[in-house]
């Protein structure tokens, strides 16, 4: 795709996601710098924050994380999914997280709007909430590494350990590299989860 269009952002990303699921860390913060240099999606800045983070260059990723909520100002409201799940991915406002994914979910209340409600949920603390959200994200069969993370992390905090332990496995098992720091906190739930917490 990028020798057919090198000034693809959407090509860009997936190979930085790509470079970044095999471990090749700075490799994939070139692709995505030069992703988000042509068009700054909030998933694409995020995943560079998180792997400026990776890579211990905090000061740095404090850039587009800061870009995030810009990007979703100017976009109006058509990135709310994306920025819920920044927010509650990165905790820094889990009670705005459940608004926004509320809001999205009466919009649009796919399986993809009911997992981020979930997820927004869980962030805020709100478990018994969130474990009934992602039944709902669930009931459509949906296979995707990323909702057995969320409702392998929800399970886990509510003390679920071995439905948990079965869904973070399964998560891993389908991608490992889902979402770089994402799938680091799922190799760390699920090694508490084996050393009995």
């Amino acid at each position: 795709a990028i020798d057919a269009w090198s000034g693809s952002a959407a090509a860009l990303a997936g190979l930085g996601r790509t470079r970044a699921a095999i471990g090749d860390v700075d490799a994939a913060i070139d692709d995505y710098r030069r992703s988000v240099a042509i068009v700054p999606s909030i998933d694409a800045l995020a995943a560079l924050g998180d792997l400026l983070t990776l890579a211990g260059r905090t000061d740095e990723a404090a850039v587009p994380y800061a870009q995030v909520d810009a990007v979703a100002e100017l976009a109006g409201g058509l990135n709310d999914r994306q920025l819920a799940i920044f927010l509650a991915n990165h905790e820094t406002d889990a009670e705005r997280a459940v608004e926004i994914a509320s809001a999205d979910l009466e919009r649009r209340a796919d399986v993809y709007a009911h997992d981020a409600f979930a997820w927004a949920l869980y962030a805020d603390g709100r478990l018994e909430e969130a474990s009934r959200a992602i039944a709902s994200a669930r009931e459509a069969g949906t296979e995707d590494a990323l909702l057995d993370y969320h409702d392998g992390m929800i399970a886990a905090a509510l003390g679920r350990d071995d439905e948990a332990r079965t869904l973070l496995e399964r998560a891993l098992g389908r991608n490992p590299g889902f979402d770089p720091l994402q799938a680091a906190r799922a190799r760390a739930t699920l090694a508490e989860l084996e050393n009995g917490r």
